[in-house]
């Protein structure tokens, strides 16, 4: 249990480290600096070199803060990069293509994700592989996010559901 606490306070100061929303350059590259309230930014910590400027991006580190996991949401892609030795594993959730979440599970091994196509959103716990077991599926204009808890023991899930009415008037 210390070490679970302890790369929990690993994971803490590196979120409080990071900037959340990373900046793309002209080159297209995403960089990761260490960032210091008083100091400013810090060291490069990693660095992903992007094929081409992507219209949807985010990121999430895991809770152990060992690995940093970048997805580009519109086409699915998920890369993992590790923070001790560099390398990095991409991969997509098969069966899916756009992502509309993805968050770490509390022992760092696995994801939650949500996706929408074809009128239908799903929940999905996924894999380091991109193998995904579907947790819950609704039917209909909705979206969804999918948030664990710290200890892993419950998952919250937002569901917006999308609804509209057409009024046309004559002879008014």
């Amino acid at each position: 249990m210390p070490e679970r606490s302890a790369a929990r306070a690993r994971s803490s100061a590196l979120h409080g480290r990071l900037r959340r929303r990373p900046e793309l350059s002209l080159g297209k590259h995403l960089r990761f600096l260490s960032f210091d309230p008083i100091r400013g930014a810090g060291s490069e910590l990693t660095k992903f070199d992007l094929d081409s400027t992507p219209t949807s991006l985010d990121w999430e580190i895991s809770p152990d803060g060992t690995q940093l996991a970048i997805f580009l949401a519109d086409i699915g892609r998920i890369y993992v990069r590790s923070l001790r030795d560099g390398s990095t594993r991409e991969f997509q959730v098969k069966g899916w293509g756009a992502i509309g979440s993805l968050y770490w599970t509390g022992d760092s091994k696995w994801f939650f994700a949500t996706a929408h196509a074809q009128n239908i959103a799903v929940v999905q716990h996924v894999d380091l592989q991109g193998n995904a077991t579907t947790l819950w599926k609704k039917r209909g204009n909705t979206e969804m996010s999918a948030l664990p808890s710290p200890d892993g023991q419950r998952l919250a899930i937002l569901q917006v559901n999308q609804s509209g009415n057409l009024w046309m008037m004559e002879n008014f």
